[in-house]
C-alpha cells in the first residue's frame, strides 16, 4: 500500500483536536506556576491564571489546526513528486473468528 494523500480537512481536525488538551495542561501549569509565585499581588495572579486556563487551549487548538492543514498540504505536494510512503500491513486473525 502506498499512502499518496492526506485528507487536509481531517489532518487539521485531528491535530486541533490532538493539542487542545495539551493547551488545558500548558494553562493549568501556567496557572499554578502563578499561583505559587511570591507577590503580594494574588487578585491578578489568579486572574491570569484563570485567562491562561481558558485562552490556552483555544490558541493550541488554532494552531495545531493550522499546523495539521500546512503539514497535510505540504505532504500531498511532496508526495506527488516522491511518489507517497510505501506502507506495509498484515493483518491480524481474530480469535473469535474460526480460520476456514
Amino acid at each position: 500500500m502506498v499512502l499518496k494523500r492526506i485528507g487536509i480537512n481531517s489532518a487539521g481536525k485531528t491535530l486541533g483536536c490532538f493539542f487542545t488538551p495539551i493547551g488545558l495542561i500548558y494553562g493549568f501549569l501556567v496557572a499554578i506556576t502563578l499561583l505559587l509565585e511570591p507577590d503580594n499581588n494574588l487578585g491578578s495572579h489568579i486572574s491570569f491564571g484563570l485567562l491562561a486556563m481558558i485562552i490556552s487551549p483555544i490558541v493550541f487548538g488554532v494552531l495545531g489546526m493550522i499546523c495539521g492543514l500546512l503539514l497535510a498540504a505540504c505532504f500531498n505536494i511532496a508526495a506527488t513528486f516522491t511518489g507517497g510512503i510505501d506502507f506495509e500491513l498484515t493483518q491480524i486473525p481474530d480469535e473469535n473468528v474460526p480460520v476456514k
